[in-house]
């Protein structure tokens, strides 16, 4: 069995790590929006036709970020629904192995 500690220390430890981590992501993601958004602006000023071929661009790039999440949500809905028999089997297999000791 696992003390409360354990898990109390384990869990502060990630949360640390997440803390860490986030900074650096949440920068990173700033600084390549406000990249982009001046590369658009800067090509959109120079060259005003590529405008629409730019914003056509990026509704379907929407689309396709909204399609392919979807496609993962239900892939992974699919793989659990698969692996539930096997998980209750083994957790079943696991609470019996006491009863026969």
């Amino acid at each position: 069995r696992t003390p409360s500690g354990r898990i109390m220390s384990r869990f502060s430890g990630d949360l640390s790590m997440i803390d860490k981590v986030f900074s650096f992501r949440l920068d990173d993601f700033i600084q390549t929006t406000l990249l982009l958004m001046s590369l658009f602006g800067t090509i959109c000023y120079i060259v005003p036709e590529i405008l629409p071929v730019l914003v056509v661009g990026l509704v379907a790039y929407g689309f396709i970020i909204v399609a392919v999440d979807r496609t993962n949500r239900q892939a992974k809905r699919e793989a659990n629904s698969a692996l539930s028999p096997l998980m209750t089997n083994l957790s079943e297999t696991v609470s019996g192995s006491s009863l026969i000791h």
